[in-house]
């Protein structure tokens, strides 16, 4: 997870900045490796200080023991099968996708 968090903190300091991003951008621009890091830096993000519905994602995470690769599967699999969301924002699509995995 260490790995995973520089990552996501190189992926902020990216010229084309992952924040704001969506969902065509997602499959487009991003390495799978930036993908992964921006998914563990929001599940992170949603344990130390997310609201319920975020917490609840980041809880389902941790204790399926879902890895990097699985969760970035996810994500794009969700993108991929809802082509009329790739232009929603990035962060929803995650949430989404983690959410109908947790169900």
């Amino acid at each position: 997870m260490r790995a995973a968090t520089i990552l996501f903190i190189a992926l902020l300091i990216w010229p084309s900045s992952a924040i704001g991003l969506s969902g065509n951008e997602w499959l487009q621009n991003l390495q799978p490796e930036q993908r992964s890091a921006y998914i563990a830096g929001a599940i992170d993000g949603w344990g130390v200080g997310g609201r319920p519905p975020f917490r609840q994602l980041y809880l389902c995470v941790t204790e399926k023991g879902m890895t990097g690769p699985q969760l970035r599967a996810m994500v794009d699999k969700y993108i991929q099968d809802n082509p009329a969301l790739k232009d929603t924002s990035l962060i929803l699509l995650v949430s989404r996708a983690l959410d109908a995995a947790c169900k």
